[in-house]
């Protein structure tokens, strides 16, 4: 749950720019996850329910599919909410934000309009969808393996501790803070940590099978 609750913040900060509160003290009960959470089961309800008798629950507005429909409305919703909130700041600021949803609303389609809001929309939504559990499996695997091999993690931290030391001290550091945030480029000389990551999804691909084929 933990893990979840991580990947659906970091997916939506990077599609969206907005932090989900997941994490909060206490672990609160966040309805946008819920509703994507609940979304995500009933759509694999629908997946292992034969055609005729899903087809007919959606008709019927009964079952998982009504359970299916409110979920996807309130994700809809919510997203709607985060694309009109995010224009009006980019009308009054500027478009400066590195998030997917604001690099995509800074372009243009081919015929030179910007894309629709149903467009901004799906986007940030399907990227959401593909982020979070498969990160969060990939995850749980890797911390799995990394208990059953004490080596590799104190490889790990070794590899952490010599990037982090070769830094130059910053203020807070030299007034004794404790709190450490990775540059992009220090993560970039994580060799192992790498490689140790690459080999968890090779041993436990988060997606072993590919249901499109």
């Amino acid at each position: 749950d933990v893990l979840l609750r991580l990947t659906f913040d970091n997916v939506c900060m990077v599609a969206l720019g907005v932090d989900s509160g997941c994490l909060k003290p206490g672990l609160p009960e966040i309805p946008f996850a819920k509703s994507f959470e609940e979304a995500t089961e009933m759509t694999t309800i629908r997946f292992l329910t034969p055609t005729a008798i899903w087809k007919a629950m959606r008709f019927l507005n009964i079952g998982p599919e009504r359970r299916l429909k409110q979920s996807v409305l309130h994700v809809k919703d919510y997203a709607d909410s985060v694309i009109k909130v995010r224009k009006a700041e980019t009308a009054l600021e500027g478009g400066e934000k590195s998030d997917l949803l604001s690099v995509i609303m800074r372009l243009k389609d081919e015929e030179g309009s910007p894309y629709s809001d149903k467009f901004l929309r799906d986007i940030c939504i399907n990227f959401i969808l593909a982020g979070r559990d498969t990160s969060s499996v990939a995850l749980s695997w890797f911390f799995w393996l990394l208990e059953q091999n004490p080596a590799v993690e104190e490889k790990i931290l070794d590899e952490i501790h010599r990037i982090v030391a070769a830094r130059e001290s910053s203020k807070a550091e030299k007034e004794g803070s404790s709190k450490v945030v990775l540059t992009a480029e220090e993560v970039k000389k994580m060799e192992y940590l790498h490689a140790a990551l690459s080999e968890a999804l090779r041993l436990y691909p988060s997606v072993p099978v590919d249901h499109k084929e």
